[in-house]
């Protein structure tokens, strides 16, 4: 009986790399019982937001209860949202998220609220299995998952309506460093990048703060001993690219808005240099 016990224990414990592949299945199996009660604990410290209302103050009535963007999803709306900035940024999908809500639930908070919550909720487990794959520890999972899940830096994220494009951002952003891992350690299949590179999109289409991304998955590279050599540097330009051209429009945004003045754009080249690439 002792020896079998052991048996089990072996095999219930042992995490090979096969685990970075997307393997939800994997997940289910051997971390199902270390993230529920992580998720469990997050719902009932933020459950009481969902009788939360919508503030008069700090953006919620511009971005959701007097923003004429969200009230019907139209081709002009939809075109609006995608072409133009909102509050010195440019983030469409946060508008198309409450879009979408509104047009289920019109101002009622609580569903706006209840998608803070949910998007954390998965982003929970996204940390977990990120966190996994690179430390093949879950101890380390399990205590980062707790400190992710209520630490009081995110408090104001998921409470407040209008820090949506956090949420996203963090999902999406998350989302391509696992595919990318999931890239590295399955013999750098094409598709693995291509999704990587497609949620990467989607994470600068939630807020500008996802350029720094390709400088992460070089981080990545170094990490799991990648050599520097032409393909990897050719793998990272659409990367390169994209955070160029978003550095840009997020600085044209708030440029636009008032934001950043004249002064500010032609102070220092230098300056400048490293504030066009970075602003988020």
């Amino acid at each position: 009986m002792m020896k079998r016990e052991t048996s089990f224990l072996k095999k219930f414990t042992k995490m090979g790399t096969g685990y970075g592949k997307w393997n939800w299945e994997n997940i289910k199996k051997r971390q199902f019982f270390l993230f529920i009660p992580i998720l469990i604990l997050a719902a009932l410290v933020f459950q009481k937001t969902l009788n939360y209302n919508l503030l008069d103050i700090w953006d919620d009535q511009f971005n959701v209860t007097n923003n004429a963007k969200i009230k019907s999803i139209t081709p002009q709306n939809l075109t609006t949202i995608f072409s133009s900035q909102h509050l010195a940024h440019y983030q469409p999908f946060k508008l198309l998220t409450y879009a979408f809500i509104y047009f289920i639930s019109g101002d009622n908070p609580m569903p706006f609220h209840l998608t803070n919550l949910i998007f954390h909720l998965v982003n929970i487990i996204l940390v977990f299995h990120l966190v996994y794959l690179l430390s093949n520890s879950r101890f380390t999972s399990f205590i980062t998952g707790i400190l992710f899940s209520v630490h009081p830096m995110f408090v104001e994220t998921v409470c407040w309506v209008s820090g949506l494009n956090n949420i996203l951002c963090a999902f999406f952003y998350i989302l391509s460093l696992i595919l990318y891992i999931c890239y590295i350690k399955n013999g750098t299949k094409p598709k693995y990048l291509l999704l990587t590179f497609l949620f990467f999109i989607c994470a600068l289409l939630s807020k500008s703060l996802a350029v720094t991304l390709p400088l992460v998955l070089l981080v990545i590279d170094f990490y799991y001993n990648r050599r520097l050599n032409f393909r990897l540097i050719i793998e990272k330009i659409p990367f390169l690219v994209l955070s160029f051209l978003f550095g840009l429009i997020a600085i044209l945004a708030a440029y636009n808005f008032g934001s950043v003045t004249d002064s500010q754009l032609i102070h220092r080249d230098g300056y400048n240099l490293v504030f066009f690439t970075s602003y988020a």
